[in-house]
């Protein structure tokens, strides 16, 4: 095995080096670093400053004078005393009667009005109110929200508006048992529907980006002058092992400095946030408040064999890129060459998913077959639904799958590395394959 795989480590050390300080790699690190730091690190003060100018007042009414032009006979709008407790309410048939009640104070004027489409209701500050137009705005946003109570009062009840509809409302959750919902339990249930879906989508996303990077490194001896002299002194499986795992390796480092950046940005924006409001009732930081429940939920053992998963799935479909870019002459081929990463990328994730959006199939052969156990697996694992014996035995089923992937890919290599001419067929290429040389 060790002879099979010789120069593995000269190769990766190389493909690695070069790989991370090429200038595409630090220029793209360097750009989305800067966004997912720069973008919540000023998005979330400026939304804070923008949400607090306008921000719902609290508005003191004390006198209401109310023209109804409706046209009803008795028109009572003791509703309003309801909505601002303690205020007065004095009601007109015309405006010019309503404006000519000079009342000073924390006074507001609404007019009411009926047409076949229903009832309007306006807010106005007279000329002798204290209050302003940003007040009358804000008094207008009250109405608008419990005009269903107005137009509720405009009924024939006997007894007036029963107080029942105006009181405030408390509700709590409860369990069956009568108790406090456990807000750890409720952290989990979100936690089941929501991280199958996150961890497919990141795998998926890194499998498609980086797998054409480990395509087109292996791609690259191809075309250089000293591949003589590299097959002499590598073997190929140990070239293909070398550069399929630098390649795997620098991407995952990539990410999880993205993940380390998108982390920091919101945290300078909190804390910013923090500064400039104490009291913030932003939903995104509540949101990364309450992650605390989740302690409750996830374990350190079943996130660190998670990460064992991803990274050995993410290992396996970047060896599977290897094939293509073994099979191809030169970058411009890649497209058809790469096909079988393609399809079985996609079937894979299209397998993953239950049909009608039912959410992420967690059981039967999917479980087992390992190009789709590593999009299943890790959602499970982190939640503790699979046992540390099952994930090392997928984990022991991704590597071995893998290393054959890259041994299929050494012979393809091999056989095609000196080739000239027209493109060999498909029972060439299979006949080298699998012989014995």
């Amino acid at each position: 095995m060790k002879n099979m795989f010789g120069g593995f480590g000269k190769v990766f050390a190389f493909t690695f080096r070069h790989h991370v300080s090429s200038a595409a790699y630090k220029r793209t690190l360097a750009i989305l670093l800067s966004v997912l730091i720069l973008v919540p690190a000023a998005a979330m003060p400026l939304a804070e400053i923008f949400s607090k100018k306008e921000e719902k007042r609290d508005v003191a009414v004390e006198n209401w004078i109310v023209a109804d032009l409706t046209g009803e006979e008795d028109p009572d709008w003791s509703v309003l005393s309801y909505l601002y407790p303690g205020s007065t309410v004095s009601v007109y048939s015309d405006t010019e009667s309503a404006f000519a009640d000079d009342r000073p104070g924390r006074t507001l004027c609404l007019v009411v009005n009926k047409d076949q489409n229903g009832y309007q209701f306006d807010v106005l500050s007279p000329v002798v109110s204290i209050l302003d137009e940003k007040d009358a705005g804000a008094a207008a946003d009250v109405i608008r929200e419990s005009a269903y109570l107005l137009v509720f009062s405009r009924l024939d009840l006997e007894n007036g508006l029963p107080p029942e509809l105006v009181a405030p409302v408390e509700s709590d959750l409860l369990s069956l048992d009568g108790e406090g919902a456990d807000p750890v339990s409720a952290a989990r249930d979100v936690v089941v529907v929501v991280v199958p879906y996150v961890v497919l989508f990141l795998l998926y996303f890194m499998i498609l980006f980086f797998g054409i990077g480990v395509a087109n490194s292996v791609i690259m001896e191809k075309n250089s002058k000293l591949l003589d002299m590299m097959l002499v002194s590598v073997r190929t499986d140990g070239m293909l092992l070398g550069k399929v795992c630098a390649v795997a390796l620098s991407g995952v480092l990539q990410f999880v400095l993205y993940i380390a950046g998108t982390v920091a940005g919101f945290a300078i924006g909190t804390a910013i946030v923090k500064v400039l409001s104490p009291d913030t009732t932003m939903g995104i930081i509540r949101f990364i408040e309450s992650l605390s429940f989740f302690k409750g939920v996830f374990s350190v053992t079943n996130v660190l064999l998670t990460l064992l998963i991803f990274v050995a799935g993410f290992f396996l479909y970047c060896a599977l890129a290897s094939v293509g870019g073994a099979m191809a002459g030169k970058p411009e081929d890649l497209g058809s060459t790469n096909l079988l990463f393609t399809v079985i990328l996609v079937f894979s994730y299209m397998f993953t998913i239950n049909p009608g959006g039912a959410g992420v199939r967690s059981s039967g052969w999917v479980e087992w077959f390992p190009f789709t156990s590593i999009l299943v697996l890790p959602g499970k694992i982190i939640l503790g639904e699979v046992s540390p014996l099952r994930v090392l035995g997928a984990f022991a089923v991704i590597v071995v799958t893998a290393v054959l992937v890259i041994r299929l890919a050494a012979r393809i290599y091999r056989m095609m590395a000196f080739y000239r001419g027209n493109a060999p067929k498909v029972g060439d290429v299979l006949k080298s394959v699998f012989s014995n040389n």
